[in-house]
């Protein structure tokens, strides 16, 4: 029961940070940066259930792609926290700055974890 509750979590959590991820793009790209914060706090929130997952998995023990995967996730989202609300550096306002780099590899990592039980 609790197995199937936590995989729920992570297929939600999942769709959550992909449609946040694309929202961010578009708002971006049309010079929306204000409206952008609010898909940066979603993306803040992300941090529980991510992590709630990463520890599931570590008490389960899951293969060490996942659990890296989840790391590298959390990790980014601290990152964007930190340089968003903690130290107010406007980094979303220039998309060469964010798009290319967090963005796309953060995007594989979920893509890669969604998909990695299918292996």
């Amino acid at each position: 029961m609790i197995m199937e509750l936590v995989d729920w979590i992570f297929i939600i959590s999942s769709l959550v940070f992909f449609s946040s991820i694309i929202c961010v793009f578009i708002l971006t790209a049309n010079n929306k940066t204000d409206k952008v914060k609010v898909f940066g706090i979603i993306l803040f929130v992300m941090i529980l259930p991510i992590l709630l997952i990463l520890i599931n998995y570590i008490i389960i023990g899951t293969n060490i792609r996942m659990i890296t995967f989840l790391i590298l996730i959390l990790f980014y989202l601290i990152v964007e926290f930190l340089l968003d609300m903690v130290l107010k550096i406007d980094f979303r306002s220039k998309t060469s700055r964010h798009v290319p780099i967090y963005y796309h590899r953060m995007g594989c990592y979920l893509f890669f974890l969604v998909w990695s039980p299918l292996y």
